[in-house]
């Protein structure tokens, strides 16, 4: 008098199921890291462009400062600059 709680045809189906979803999966693996290669290779492209001096020079940090840092900020803008909170108005 017991009655199967899943039928052998929904077992089946379930392992279907179940080997679909793992077939994806790997599908899915295999299509992230090849897209993660081709990521890093245009990584390469602009790790060894800004290793020549022509880049280095156009994004030299020394050429870019905050107001306050400059001779002009120091001069003028010390009153703002006295304490941390004013900082940021």
């Amino acid at each position: 008098n017991k009655v199967p709680f899943v039928s052998s045809d929904g077992i089946h189906q379930l392992h279907i199921f179940i080997f679909v979803l793992a077939v994806f999966h790997v599908l899915y693996c295999i299509l992230t890291m090849v897209l993660g290669r081709l990521k890093m290779r245009s990584w390469k492209a602009w790790e060894k462009e800004t290793r020549t001096a022509e880049y280095q020079f156009t994004h030299d940090p020394e050429r870019f400062r905050f107001a306050r840092e400059t001779s002009f900020g120091r001069r003028h803008l010390s009153f703002w600059t006295k304490t941390p909170v004013l900082i940021w108005f």
